[in-house]
């Protein structure tokens, strides 16, 4: 009986959307994943792969941690510090990339595409922005090392402070992709409450054209979370409602503002298959076909094609998802550009529950292959 009823907690823990579920069902000592996995999960085997590549995936080593703790402090307030005081062996997880490497191969994940968690959830990036651009400084350089050690099984997503100072953000990707050796940029859905389809950013995906690199476009607290219900702070809903809602909202106005008329080549990652997008576009052609709106006010005017053929230019990763979601996305976008993603370790059992989910979903067998793998291995042109 007991069984059973963490298996529903564990179900019910994703319908709830993640922390927020974990906040509500008190789940604190989870099992192994791994063990969970092998006793209990009814993996579908024919489907499941033993050469993945996790393009989802936070660095998250306790050293590491205890050099951004020396540079920044830590401060009560923090989302970040406070995820990781919760650290159970399959959620918030701190291990040393040797360990980290030994728990991917548990899952077949052959490689993963580290990128830093959200850094608004460690430091006011805005109050210290001399203090943000040596942060990515050290971050990139930190990554670049531990690539060097093992170039095989790890890839890295530059950080960089685009928020608060775009043209080090330029300067910092040339050097992070042409002297580090790293392999694309991550940004966020909101920098420093500023959005992607800011002009002020064009340089910068100019030149993340120019180095023909991925952008994985992580979610993040925004400044309008602090006027919604509660500060969005009840039941954890800041991670579980408004990074979501925060990437609907910035994907929208990218879309609708033109920003692949000017940036044709950008290669942009979506997390969280793309938050409600794909599930809501008609509602962005809803103004773009009206004729009577001007096309200035409607965004007609930006635009050559409809938003659902916007919607394909992005590439899209699994965390966070369910059968249903990743059905609807294989089938009205672009199944070359969808990747396997887990989220680790911000998701309490994260591969298990997303090579769980993604083997459950009525798909090909060929589809599931380029999500876990072709999709990635060409995106990111691996070899192998």
């Amino acid at each position: 009986m007991q069984e059973k009823k963490n298996e529903l907690t564990k179900r019910d823990f994703l319908k709830l959307g993640g922390l927020g579920g974990m906040a509500l069902f008190g789940l604190s000592s989870p099992p192994s994943a791994f063990s969970d996995m092998q006793k209990k999960s009814k993996i579908n085997t024919e489907k499941n792969s033993n050469n993945k590549i996790d393009v989802h995936a936070h660095f998250h080593p306790e050293e590491f941690f205890k050099e951004i703790e020396k540079r920044l402090g830590k401060s009560e307030h923090a989302l970040g510090w406070n995820l990781l005081t919760m650290k159970r062996d399959t959620f918030m997880q701190t291990y040393s990339i040797e360990e980290r490497l030994d728990w991917m191969s548990k899952f077949g994940i052959d490689k993963s595409v580290f990128s830093f968690p959200t850094i608004s959830m460690f430091m006011d990036e805005i109050a210290a922005p001399k203090k943000r651009n040596e942060m990515s400084q050290f971050i990139n350089d930190f990554f670049a090392k531990t690539h060097q050690k093992y170039p095989n099984r790890t890839l890295f997503f530059a950080d960089v402070p685009l928020g608060t100072d775009p043209d080090f953000s330029i300067k910092e990707l040339i050097r992070a992709i042409t002297q580090l050796g790293l392999h694309g940029v991550a940004i966020q859905t909101n920098n420093a409450g500023k959005l992607p389809h800011d002009r002020n950013f064009d340089d910068f995906f100019s030149e993340a054209d120019s180095l023909d690199v991925p952008v994985f476009m992580h979610p993040s607290k925004s400044p309008w979370f602090e006027n919604a219900y509660s500060g969005l702070k009840k039941y954890m809903f800041e991670p579980v409602v408004g990074f979501p809602l925060d990437a609907t909202i910035t994907v929208a106005y990218m879309i609708i503002d033109g920003f692949f008329e000017r940036h044709k080549n950008s290669k942009i990652i979506l997390t969280h298959l793309g938050s409600t997008l794909p599930y809501m576009y008609e509602r962005l052609n809803m103004w773009i076909r009206n004729p009577y709106l001007p096309p200035t006010i409607s965004g007609r005017a930006n635009l050559t094609k409809t938003p659902l053929e916007y919607l394909k230019k992005f590439y899209y990763d699994t965390a966070i998802g369910n059968p249903e979601a990743l059905q609807l996305c294989e089938s009205i976008l672009d199944e070359n550009k969808i990747l396997f993603g887990t989220d680790h370790p911000f998701i309490e059992s994260s591969e298990r529950v997303t090579i769980e989910y993604i083997n459950k979903t009525e798909i090909t067998k060929r589809q599931v292959e380029k999500i876990y793998f072709n999709n990635a291995k060409t995106l990111f042109k691996l070899k192998a």
